[in-house]
Formats: structure tokens, C-alpha cells, sequence
């Protein structure tokens, strides 16, 4: 079996490259936005163009926007997770049969 690593399918815009975006993004531990951003901005000279870095600075508002969503600009995070979402699971509880349950009802 071939190294997945070694294979791009549909395009060659990162075969070239010393290191895969997602090579990168995996041993540098980042998460999907940040992983997004610098794949659309590696390969925007050999792709995607003016639209890939559009894409890349779409992505960077998102993460903007989850890592500093109050009007100060300081995060609204508890252990990596916002508050909301983190308040949105507490009351959930996983049943295999039932798949997840509101527990506050429980």
C-alpha cells in the first residue's frame, strides 16, 4: 500500500510542498480553522487565487468570531470550549439505544 501521505487526489497544488497543510496541521496539533486557513493561503498561487485567500480570510473571521465573541474582544472560554457551548451539553447524557438525552428533564 502506497503512503496516503505521498497521494493527492484531484490536483497537484500540494505535491510540491516539503509538507502536506495537513501534515502540518496534524503534528502542530491545530483545529479545523486553523488547519483551513493555511491550506486555503498555501495553495492560493496554485489553485484557487484571489478566491482561496477570500476563503482563508472567511475562515480567519470565523475563528475570530468563536475565540473572541464578546464586545471587549476577551475570550468567553472554558477549557477550549465556549461558554454557550459548553452550557448547550451538560444537561446531554448518551444512551446507546436512545442516542443523547436532555437530562434536565430527567
Amino acid at each position: 500500500m502506497s503512503n496516503p501521505l505521498n497521494t493527492q487526489i484531484d490536483g497537484d497544488h500540494y505535491k510540491d510542498l516539503p509538507i502536506q497543510p495537513m501534515e502540518f496541521s496534524y503534528y502542530n496539533g491545530l483545529d479545523a480553522l486553523q488547519h483551513t486557513a493555511i491550506k486555503y493561503i498555501v495553495r492560493f498561487r496554485e489553485k484557487g487565487g484571489l478566491q482561496d485567500l477570500k476563503k482563508a480570510k472567511h475562515v480567519l473571521d470565523m475563528l475570530i468570531e468563536l475565540e473572541y465573541p464578546s464586545p471587549n474582544g476577551n475570550p468567553v472560554r472554558v477549557s477550549g470550549v465556549p461558554y454557550e457551548v459548553e452550557n448547550k451539553f451538560n444537561d446531554l447524557k448518551f444512551d446507546p439505544e436512545e442516542g443523547f438525552i436532555n437530562n434536565e428533564h430527567s
